[in-house]
């Protein structure tokens, strides 16, 4: 795993989606729309940034800024599996209940 893809939380819904949804977009630190290339995608727009460069999916300062807003409690229903326990824990302790 990737030093970048660490911190970013896996959602059940898409970035995009997340930041319009009031309790989480509340939350947020909207940076100003910007007219210069935020990086090396010109026909691609962020729409957390407000401007073109990268896609919201990547967006570095949207992935920070939801991981700490997930250690602050906000946002976990949106999570895809639970942080607070590690993938397939949850399967195994399932198999053996059955």
């Amino acid at each position: 795993m990737g030093k970048e893809e660490e911190f970013r939380p896996k959602f059940r819904i898409s970035y995009k989606e997340l930041i319009t949804i009031l309790g989480v977009a509340e939350n947020l630190r909207f940076p100003q729309k910007t007219d210069r290339n935020l990086g090396s995608r010109k026909d691609i727009l962020c729409e957390f940034h407000k401007g073109f460069g990268h896609d919201i999916e990547w967006c570095l300062a949207l992935g920070h800024q939801l991981a700490e807003l997930l250690k602050e409690g906000f946002s976990k229903e949106y999570l895809e599996t639970s942080m607070e326990e590690p993938q397939g824990e949850a399967t195994l302790r399932d198999q053996a209940h059955e």
